[in-house]
């Protein structure tokens, strides 16, 4: 049983290898550095489920091409509403 709970994981990690090299994947550094913004504000995107993202461990990995959903945005506040 041994044998067989290791030759798991040994496929299961090859397969996990695999998947990440097919899906282009990036870390939460490496999407704050395309973003232009802290690693911070990546998790807030990901708590806010803005980001989809794969947790891994304490890590977070995030697809490529989910970026689009975060790129378009605008800074700071939004406006207060004047009163008329």
């Amino acid at each position: 049983m041994y044998c067989l709970v290791k030759l798991r994981i040994q496929v299961d990690e090859l397969f996990f290898v695999l998947y990440l090299i097919i899906m282009k994947v990036l870390s939460t550094r490496e999407v704050a550095e395309r973003l232009n913004v802290s690693v911070r504000r990546v998790h807030h995107f990901i708590e806010q489920g803005r980001l989809p993202a794969i947790k891994i461990g304490r890590d977070y990995i995030i697809q490529e091409k989910d970026l689009r959903l975060v790129a378009v945005r605008t800074n700071g506040r939004p406006k207060k509403e004047t009163a008329k």
